[in-house]
C-alpha cells in the first residue's frame, strides 16, 4: 500500500509540473504576442519625435487598441493570468499592478499618444465568485500604481492610487475606491465623506515642488495625503481620512 501511495504521489506530482510548465509556456506565448505591440508603440514614438507625421499618430492609435482587445482577451479567457507577473512587459512600460488577495489586478500604460497631456489604458481583472473577468476603465487620464486592501466582514475595499500628467508642469495623484460585495464588484463605491458629499476618490493637483504620495495604513484603517494650496504647492502637512465602520471621514 505505500508502495502504491508513492506512485500515485509521484505521478500526481508529475502531472502538477507538466500542468504549470505547459501554462507557463501559454502566458510567455501570451506575453510574447503582447510584447510585439508594446515595441511597435515604442518605435512609433521615437519616429514622431524626429519626424512630424499624422500616420505615427495612427499607427500609435492602432498599436494601442489592439494591445487593448488582446490583453482583455487573453485575461479573459485565461484565468491564471492574474497570477503571472509579465515580467518583459513591465520592462516595456506596462504597469501590472496586484491586490494582496490576488482578486484584483489592473494593467496600466501611457498610450504614448497624448501632447503634454499624458493618456493611459486601463484593463481591470477581477477573480470573484469562482470567475475571472476583464473590462477597460473609460477614464484616461491616469495611470495606476498601487492597490491597498482593506477586508471586512463580508466585504472587500481595495483602494488603487494612481498618477496623472495634466500639463509640462501640472501633475494630479489620487486614491480611487473599488469593493467586492455580496459577490458584485463596484468600480464607483461612494464611501468617502467629504463637505461635498460622498466620493468614491481623493485627489489633488500639484506643480512639481515637494512631490509627496498616497498612502494607506491598513492597521489603522486611514489614507494619509499631503495637503496642497491653491496653487498647487504640496506642503508638509498631512490629511487623514479614517474608515469609521461605514466611511471613511475626515479626522484630525
Amino acid at each position: 500500500m505505500k508502495i502504491l501511495s508513492c506512485h500515485i504521489i509521484c505521478l500526481l506530482t508529475a502531472f502538477f509540473s507538466l500542468h504549470v510548465k505547459g501554462q507557463n509556456n501559454n502566458f510567455k506565448k501570451i506575453e510574447k504576442d503582447l510584447l510585439y505591440h508594446f515595441n511597435r508603440i515604442n518605435y512609433w514614438t521615437i519616429n514622431q519625435m524626429l519626424i512630424s507625421n499624422t500616420h505615427i499618430a495612427d499607427s500609435i492609435e492602432l498599436e494601442n487598441k489592439i494591445i487593448e482587445k488582446k490583453l482583455k482577451e487573453y485575461t479573459n479567457t485565461n484565468p491564471s493570468t492574474i497570477k503571472y507577473p509579465f515580467p518583459e512587459l513591465k520592462k516595456a512600460g506596462l504597469s501590472v499592478i496586484t491586490s494582496n488577495d490576488g482578486s484584483f489586478r489592473i494593467y496600466s500604460w501611457d498610450t504614448e499618444s497624448g501632447g503634454t497631456e499624458h493618456l493611459y489604458n486601463n484593463i481591470f481583472q477581477i477573480k470573484n465568485n469562482g470567475r475571472t473577468i476583464s473590462f477597460s476603465e473609460d477614464d484616461d487620464t491616469r495611470g495606476y500604481s498601487k492597490i491597498f486592501t482593506l477586508a471586512l466582514k463580508g466585504k472587500t475595499i481595495y483602494l488603487a492610487t494612481y498618477d496623472g500628467v495634466y500639463a509640462t508642469l501640472l501633475f494630479a495623484k489620487g486614491i480611487k475606491l473599488f469593493t467586492i460585495e455580496k459577490n458584485t464588484f463596484n468600480d464607483s463605491a461612494r464611501l468617502i465623506k467629504t463637505g461635498s458629499g460622498l466620493q468614491n476618490e481623493l485627489s489633488y493637483e500639484y506643480h512639481p515642488s515637494l512631490d509627496r504620495t498616497i498612502t494607506f495604513d491598513s492597521s489603522s484603517k486611514t489614507i494619509y495625503l499631503p495637503f496642497v494650496l491653491k496653487g498647487g504647492t504640496v506642503t508638509k502637512k498631512i490629511i487623514k481620512y479614517r474608515f469609521t465602520g461605514n466611511y471613511f471621514e475626515k479626522i484630525k
